[in-house]
């Protein structure tokens, strides 16, 4: 087993990433991890690869103009363990259920946003946004976490709850 885990991190380390060996190291012993308190001893060494993640939102008038504006910086590895909790209720509700919960989450963050919530509220909906979007990309999109870790997401959202969403990867 250790030879074959061994193996398995000399095949990621092959990777081309500006930290390789790093991001190999972390991403194996991530693996191995079975809870997510478990993972989060990690996020200090993900820090050390500026791994920010920024989450843009607009959400648009019936004009289909902007109404709201905002960007959230957030720590996709945190994201991602929050997601975790919720990956097996995905799984057993399938793929429309997981697409819908992006428009839902994108409704719940317009009604937020033209309510004028508190700024803390709409940054909590955003990352359940982001949490909906990152769970349907790596269950059924098979999106890996290293590269959705060096992405920055951007949600344009309707009056209506419909979504729009676009990933781009860091420079």
């Amino acid at each position: 087993m250790a030879a074959n885990a061994a193996s398995h991190l000399g095949r990621e380390i092959e990777h081309k990433c500006p930290c390789t060996a790093l991001w190999a190291t972390i991403k194996f012993v991530w693996r191995c991890c079975e809870f997510p308190r478990q993972r989060l001893f990690l996020k200090p060494f993900f820090l050390l690869i500026d791994m920010g993640m920024q989450i843009t939102t607009v959400v648009l008038d019936e004009a289909g103009e902007p109404r709201f504006n905002a960007e959230v910086q957030v720590d996709p590895i945190s994201l991602m363990v929050l997601a975790e909790t919720k990956e097996d209720l995905v799984r057993s509700k399938g793929v429309e259920w997981a697409a819908g919960a992006i428009p839902f989450w994108g409704k719940q963050l317009a009604d937020a946003a033209v309510s004028a919530r508190p700024q803390a509220e709409i940054e909590q909906v955003t990352i359940q946004v982001a949490i909906a979007a990152w769970l349907f990309d790596s269950v059924y999109g098979g999106i890996e976490a290293e590269l959705f870790a060096h992405s920055n997401l951007h949600f344009t959202v309707t009056p209506q709850g419909a979504v729009k969403y676009d990933r781009y990867l860091r420079s």
